[in-house]
């Protein structure tokens, strides 16, 4: 009777899982006199402990896993965003920075051709006043004042053979219309930041 009594005992409690029954049922079966469904009952309640027991570390170690993860990716992010920001930025200034480069080279390139016909014309007078030919050249945004170009020191170079003359332009973010560079400003380099191109071109 009492095997069948612990037997009945045993799949209620399968159906119910719960220590509370357990505990319930141990304690009716102490007051009746039934110490074998006890004792069954007591190791179904150890092992149903120990059960939970590991649940809740498996439940545990799963949470401390994904907080683990969060807490990585988190750290990846404050990482990542920043550095993929800055390497963008770069890239662009960099587009900027040669396609300016281009432009002033090709302006100053075009300004050693035209002294150097205007050379062959009057020498003296382009000698004395090359801004009169530095006018006639421009090259969008990036070439918008005679006061770009320069010569260097020994630039006029009549004495080679050939004779030759050499032209630097100059760009300088900010001033007479022309777009800031670098833009945004995070550096705050200002004036300070020059593109310069120069060419040379024989006289003739």
């Amino acid at each position: 009777m009492a095997g069948n009594f612990c037997t009945g005992n045993l799949v209620c409690h399968q159906g119910k899982n719960s220590q509370a029954t357990l505990f319930g049922q141990i304690s009716q079966q102490q007051a009746t006199g039934h110490p074998g469904a006890c004792t069954e009952l007591r190791a179904v309640l150890f092992a149903t402990l120990r059960r939970d027991r590991q649940r809740m570390r498996s439940c545990n170690r799963r949470y401390r896993v994904a907080g683990y993860a969060i807490a990585e990716f988190g750290a990846a992010l404050v990482i990542i965003i920043p550095a993929v920001l800055i390497l963008g930025y770069a890239a662009v200034e960099a587009g900027i920075a040669i396609t300016t480069y281009n432009a002033l080279s090709a302006s100053a390139a075009k300004a050693a051709r035209k002294l150097a016909i205007a050379y062959a014309q009057d020498p003296a007078t382009t000698v004395a006043a090359p801004q009169v030919v530095f006018s006639q050249v421009t090259y969008l945004n990036f070439v918008t004042s005679p006061t770009q170009f320069s010569i260097p020191a020994n630039g006029w170079n009549t004495a080679s053979n050939p004779p030759t003359v050499t032209v630097k332009c100059t760009y300088i973010g900010g001033q007479e219309g022309r777009p800031t560079f670098p833009n945004p400003d995070i550096l705050n380099l200002g004036t300070q930041f020059q593109i310069q191109a120069q060419a040379t071109c024989r006289l003739e």
